[in-house]
């Protein structure tokens, strides 16, 4: 299901708003009930860049961002991403920044990220590429007798004196002469007009990406109307090739061969009748090359329905993989024509080490969750570690989300044959020049890192190592916390020392256990800007609670979003407050009603021990 509710309420580009905009903005929630009541497998929203911020009058009659709205309706049935794009980067041609909201239904998210579903970036094209071919119009209603739908609209003469003289990229408040410039005749008296946005009257620029459009694109006075020659608005044809409306498209019912062959004279009739309403079409719609790109991508994924975890184990089963060579011949050739999440999975359970090593999968639905709330930094060239990589869960969605960016991807695993599989899976992506992979064999924590990450990302493996183990007192030589024996907490100390930027999956355990109290001490101190609650959904068949920390270390402490998966339920809570150095855990989702009951207590009364720990003494 594709939504593009009015923008009017929300643009900025409308500069008499009123307060019963937000009567009009709430028609995205008339959207957001039909996708909650039909429950398409994809739904796709479209609007202006303050879109998710708009306030809107949600089901329940109260007033929210439009956010939330989605969040509170269809964030327990679909995994979403809203992203601010300019679709000049995808393939249209022209500049028209907009939030695009993909979402995916649940029994669909494992297998495709909405992240996936969006376009691809492509080299952006100038007004001289895409209508610089077509015949010059300089005549007043003149019509190419070849294209009835380019043609010079007319206006008033009079207002030609005020672009004729102008270069690209001028405006007719620029020219020195006063008559020159938009005015009126008031009372035998010259009154140049109000410049209420500079891109009224502005002449656009050949060697430029063209400009946004808009609805009232058929006058002068719009914005960013005129051609960089000719002395008139761009034609119904040039609007078209910029928005990628095919050329065959039918406005009417009557042919393009029956149009261009009437009369001159029937062909102005035609044109005052249909003009404007095929004009304001053009200012309302998107780029039909934005929602075709979606719609392949969602095509493909539909032609490959998901497979279920029994059908998976029965695959691998079936095949018994008897050593890595095997099974990468069997993601190169892939016999069955299975989607790459399908080949992930089987990679992953097809490795015998992967309980040795503690690797365990992770789910593409948890990855997209995370990929939403982490920050993209503004340099252009960016650094990224994932410190135990196993099949590359992340990878996909690492690009994704980075893919505008120069990335350098170093990808580390203790696992040799596991690194082979990796490359074989990545092997099956279009993977853009820009990001530039390398694969170290090593294990992360003996390793020597010569420069700091922007990011560290990943799932760590977790598991108590034994006193036995020569490794141990390697790892507790550089590790921060030194009261553990668990390999996760050994990890997120060396991401700490190399990352600008850390967001991992850890065991929910850092919360609350005693060993761990000594990372909560030093982590507090740092900017934890999320906290996501998986509670048991971080692994598929493994009985252990999950979360996802961000950490920035180049930040203060201030607030910390909390985001409970398994509950829908999200909240921005001040660090210092959940946080708390007075109390021995971290209370994520720490409330008034909490205090009240805390204020009731009384600490350090009892020692506790777990049952098992009495029993096995016993």
């Amino acid at each position: 299901m594709i939504a593009t509710p009015p923008c009017q309420g929300m643009s900025v580009a409308n500069h008499k708003k009123k307060e019963q905009e937000i009567i009009r903005n709430s028609l995205v929630v008339e959207s957001i009930k039909i996708i909650k009541k039909v429950r398409p497998r994809f739904f796709v929203l479209e609007n202006v860049p303050a879109f998710m911020k708009t306030i809107c009058t949600d089901i329940d009659g109260v007033n929210k961002p439009i956010s939330e709205a989605i969040q509170n309706n269809l964030g327990g049935f679909y995994s979403y991403i809203a992203q601010l794009i300019n679709f000049k980067n995808y393939g249209a041609c022209s500049s028209r920044q907009r939030t695009v909201v993909i979402g995916v239904a649940n029994d669909y998210a494992d297998e495709i990220s909405p992240m996936e579903l969006f376009p691809d970036f492509v080299e952006e094209k100038t007004l001289r590429d895409v209508i610089g071919g077509l015949p010059a119009l300089k005549e007043f209603g003149e019509i190419d007798h070849t294209d009835i739908y380019h043609s010079f609209r007319m206006y008033p003469e009079h207002m030609r004196e005020w672009i004729m003289d102008l270069d690209e990229g001028e405006s007719a408040f620029d020219n020195e002469d006063d008559k020159k410039k938009t005015h009126q005749i008031k009372d035998g008296k010259l009154i140049i007009n109000q410049q209420k946005n500079g891109d009224k009257y502005r002449r656009q620029i050949w060697d430029k990406v063209g400009p946004c459009i808009h609805t009232r694109n058929d006058q002068l006075a719009s914005q960013n109307t005129i051609r960089p020659e000719d002395d008139r608005v761009f034609s119904i044809r040039e609007l078209m090739l910029m928005m990628t409306v095919p050329h065959d498209f039918k406005w009417v019912d009557q042919s393009f061969d029956d149009l261009n062959q009437m009369s001159l004279t029937d062909k102005r009739k035609f044109l005052k009748k249909e003009e404007i309403k095929i004009r304001q079409s053009l200012g309302e719609a998107v780029p039909t090359v934005i929602f075709q790109q979606i719609a392949h991508k969602m095509k493909a994924v539909l032609q490959n329905p998901p497979l279920s975890t029994a059908e998976i184990n029965k695959i691998v089963s079936g095949r018994a993989f008897n050593n890595t060579e095997e099974l990468i011949e069997f993601i190169n050739k892939n016999p069955l024509n299975l989607p790459i999440s399908a080949l992930s999975r089987i990679a992953e359970l097809s490795n015998t080490k992967r309980t040795d090593n503690a690797a365990f999968f992770t789910s593409k639905s948890l990855i997209t969750e995370m990929m939403k709330n982490l920050p993209v930094i503004e340099k252009k060239k960016v650094k990224i570690l994932e410190p135990s990589v196993g099949v590359g869960n992340f990878i996909p969605l690492i690009i994704e989300k980075f893919k505008d960016k120069d990335v350098e991807l170093d990808l580390v695993d203790i696992d040799a044959d596991n690194m082979e599989v990796l490359n074989a899976i990545l092997g099956k992506y279009n993977i853009p020049e820009n990001i530039k992979i390398r694969y170290i064999v090593d294990d992360f924590l003996l390793h020597s890192f010569e420069e700091m990450y922007d990011y560290v990302i990943g799932n760590l493996p977790f598991f108590k190592m034994k006193s036995s183990d020569k490794l141990l007192s390697k790892y507790k030589e550089a590790a921060i916390n030194k009261e553990t024996t668990n390999i996760c907490s050994f990890f997120l100390d060396k991401a700490e020392l190399i990352g600008n930027y850390v967001m991992l999956v850890f065991p929910k355990f850092l919360l609350n256990t005693p060993e761990f109290e000594e990372t909560r001490t030093y982590i507090s101190k740092k900017a934890v800007e999320c906290i996501i609650d998986f509670g048991e959904k971080g692994f598929p068949g493994v009985l252990i609670e999950t979360i996802a920390i961000f950490i920035n270390n180049m930040a203060k402490p201030n607030k910390t979003r909390v985001f409970s998966y398994p509950r829908q339920i999200r909240l921005l809570q001040k660090q210092k407050y959940i946080l708390d150095n007075k109390l021995p855990y971290w209370i994520i989702y720490r409330n008034e009603k909490f205090d009240e009951e805390l204020k009731k207590l009384k600490f350090d009364v009892f020692t506790v021990f777990r049952d098992r720990q009495i029993k096995n003494r016993v």
